[in-house]
């Protein structure tokens, strides 16, 4: 099964979702997280997941979306598995290795953080550590 995110209130018609298609709601996550609109990057990302086929590339981006969301609300237990999800997805995508360390730390597991941290350094693919959450900023 995979991670789940806090899911909104609102049950999803995935008729209508279908309809829409996967990159509206993607792009949607995208641009919440932009607006620091963390609740609702979890509601269109897991949207996402659902419509995705399981090698999409988007498939991890929107596992790391979650759980960048959830650990900018907090949620650091939840933003954990999410984190794992991706790098099962995707192992060279530094930022999520890196992020599962924050998350990690966070709560006090920095034994684990450590080696998260480690992992995303050697992995040397991915982005600019300072482009990632607006959590930092």
């Amino acid at each position: 099964p995979r991670p789940s995110a806090t899911p909104s209130a609102t049950p999803v018609n995935w008729a209508d979702a279908r309809s829409k298609g996967v990159d509206y709601y993607f792009d949607k996550a995208i641009s919440y997280q932009d607006q620091r609109k963390y609740q609702a990057v979890i509601d269109n990302a897991t949207i996402a997941i659902g419509l995705l086929f399981p090698n999409d590339w988007r498939m991890h981006a929107s596992y790391f979306l979650i759980g960048d969301a959830h650990f900018n609300l907090g949620h650091y237990h939840s933003a954990i598995p999410n984190f794992k999800e991706s790098i099962k997805r995707e192992p060279d995508f530094v930022l999520s290795h890196l992020m599962l360390g924050r998350a990690n730390s966070a709560l006090g597991n920095h034994e684990t953080a450590i080696a998260s941290f480690n992992n995303g350094i050697s992995c040397g693919k991915g982005v600019c550590i300072a482009s990632t959450s607006k959590e930092r900023q």
